[in-house]
């Protein structure tokens, strides 16, 4: 899964003809319209010089989706054209949904930010501490990368094609226990998908409620994503795109499995659905409660880490900060798994977002970036 990843796209060359699917936005009028021609030239280039089996593209202002478009094929062995209901492995995308649980569970009284982790843990586990002992891992730290916990755990064997599948809470716990920490608690980011897939496993025990459940009742219900899902099924693998990887992506991937660590990258969804969770970031501050506080939205999106001096980089509760001199501040993330790579991202002061996701094992950031300002500024 991907961590703070390069901004900008390799250039490669033409593979083939591929399908092309323009979907009418909410909104039609003459400023929309040269953005679309704008935004079909940026992705058809990118198609070609990225040689994308596929990309599903969505851009909206405030609750209009002002653009969308799906080029290729979500199975080039079925001729399968990819549309914006296509679904894709959204990957480290999902460590936004769980940190927006974290709050939501904090709304409601069941934790604090601040907790440490023992709380919600068997007393009698062993977990990493600092050298001294004198700091512990709190939820806040898991949020923010700042726990000191690696990347992954020192137990997990990447058995691949599915390195995360079959990673057991009883793994989990033996993992913990056996964890050195590559940095004091609280001192410095090091992204860690072991982190907030404990977290997410903590707030399963925190308020008696699966992850799978949580996310079904909290964020996808209200919010009528009705084609999002928890993660990939052996029945939804069949409705899924088709991962590709390799130089031309013509090699097959495998779509990955979650199990324990479900939590930092497991979730299924497509553009139409990411669509509307971005439309309720734009919330934040607002005097809203369900299905979840505007202020607690702005929270998330807040620094809560500085990557640098310069301010250059920052990280909220699970969401990436890029400050931008032509557009304000950037809240983004991005996800990459066996065959699928996805971008989130919004600029609150202009009140527009962009959601791409491909079936490719390819870094479509710079692509996502390029939308996203062109969108914000292209009135």
């Amino acid at each position: 899964m991907a961590a703070i990843c390069a901004m900008f796209f390799a250039f490669c060359i033409l593979h083939s003809e591929l399908p092309q699917t323009t979907q009418p936005a909410t909104t039609t009028s003459q400023p929309a319209a040269d953005l679309a021609t704008r935004l079909d030239a940026k992705i058809d280039d990118a198609m070609e010089k990225l040689r994308l089996s596929s990309v599903a593209v969505g851009v909206i202002r405030e609750k209009d989706v002002v653009y969308r478009a799906a080029r290729g094929f979500a199975n080039r062995e079925k001729s399968e054209p990819a549309t914006c209901d296509t679904l894709y492995g959204i990957g480290s995308i999902t460590k936004t949904f769980t940190t927006t649980l974290l709050v939501m569970l904090r709304d409601d009284g069941v934790l604090a930010l601040d907790d440490p982790i023992s709380k919600y843990l068997p007393s009698d586990l062993p977990l990493p501490t600092s050298t001294r002992g004198d700091r512990q891992i709190t939820l806040r730290h898991l949020a923010t990368h700042s726990s000191g916990l690696p990347r992954v755990p020192p137990n997990l064997v990447a058995l691949l094609p599915d390195p995360y599948g079959g990673y057991s809470v009883d793994d989990l716990y033996k993992g913990l226990g056996a964890t050195g920490l590559i940095a004091p608690i609280g001192a410095k980011c090091a992204y860690s998908n072991l982190g907030v897939g404990l977290l997410g496993h903590l707030l399963e025990r925190a308020a008696s409620k699966g992850y799978d459940e949580l996310l079904q009742t909290r964020i996808f219900g209200p919010l009528e994503m009705t084609n999002s899902f928890p993660r990939p099924t052996p029945e939804l693998l069949i409705r899924m795109a088709r991962p590709y990887k390799g130089e031309r992506c013509e090699k097959d991937a495998h779509t990955w499995t979650f199990d324990v660590l479900a939590p930092a990258g497991s979730i299924v969804s497509s553009v139409n659905d990411m669509m509307k969770y971005v439309a309720l970031q734009f919330r934040a501050g607002d005097a809203i409660e369900t299905p979840i506080r505007g202020g607690s939205l702005a929270e998330l999106h807040r620094p809560q880490r500085l990557l640098d001096e310069r301010w250059s980089a920052a990280v909220g509760l699970g969401w990436h900060i890029t400050p931008d001199r032509k557009i304000g501040e950037i809240v983004w993330h991005n996800g990459g798994l066996d065959g699928f790579h996805s971008f989130v991202g919004f600029c609150a002061k202009k009140r527009v977002g962009v959601v791409v996701l491909t079936n490719c094992d390819r870094d479509i950031d710079g692509l996502a970036m390029e939308i996203l300002k062109l969108a914000a500024i292209g009135d």
